[in-house]
């Protein structure tokens, strides 16, 4: 290679190297964090494969047994079994009910009538950034 050649490459090869040494690689939008999205308070991130969802159980709700007119309720306080309702004028003992949609659930102390409550289940809608 001729001299001439030699310093019209090593002159290109320095100009570029100017223009393009301003410009970092990897550097680009570095500033700026990878968004995702998670859960609201209260509810759990859950994951199956590739799916996700924000989890939150539901509550039971109780009620009150009921007793027939005239039966009043009488727990059962000696072997934690199940409680009953007493006629007040002759010692009579029947069983209590539920209103509709509760089941009774029987334990040590007052029995109650309890109903699950339905989870809350949503896509993960809070964006977030890491």
């Amino acid at each position: 290679m001729s001299y001439a050649r030699l310093t019209l490459v090593s002159a290109v090869a320095v100009g570029a190297l100017l223009v393009l040494g301003a410009v970092r690689p990897g550097t680009v939008q570095a500033d700026v964090a990878e968004k995702y999205f998670g859960c609201p308070s209260g509810y759990s991130f859950q994951t199956s494969g590739n799916n996700a969802r924000c989890y939150l159980a539901g509550t039971a709700s109780t009620a009150n047994i009921q007793c027939g007119p005239g039966f009043v309720k009488t727990i059962d306080q000696f072997n934690g079994g199940k409680d009953g309702c007493q006629n007040q004028l002759n010692n009579m003992v029947g069983n209590y009910s539920c209103p509709s949609g509760y089941s009774p659930k029987v334990q040590a102390g007052p029995d109650v009538c309890s109903k699950a409550g339905s989870p809350s289940i949503m896509a993960p809608n809070i964006e977030k950034n890491l």
